[in-house]
């Protein structure tokens, strides 16, 4: 990348949604709304570059996202009281 404006720009907004949703709170929803923020940062970047994901990434990225978001269903139900 011949310009870095962009990589810094998705690592900004990263950091900020590392502080946004972590700081102070409990995990909870903030983990898989963080790696749908990585992702579609990711995505971001490699549209920019005009790079396109191979289709087993496409998979393997939607599968890391159900499991995460899968922690906070499991969290929330079955650690009822």
């Amino acid at each position: 990348m011949k310009n870095y404006y962009s990589f810094w720009f998705a690592a900004f907004v990263i950091a900020c949604g590392v502080d946004f949703l972590f700081w102070g709170k409990p995990i909870g929803v903030s983990f898989p709304l963080w790696v749908l923020l990585v992702m579609s940062s990711a995505i971001y970047l490699a549209w920019k570059t005009k790079m396109r994901p191979a289709r087993e990434n496409l998979f393997s990225w939607s599968c890391r996202f159900w499991t995460c978001a899968f922690t906070f269903i499991a969290r929330r139900t079955f650690l009822r009281k």
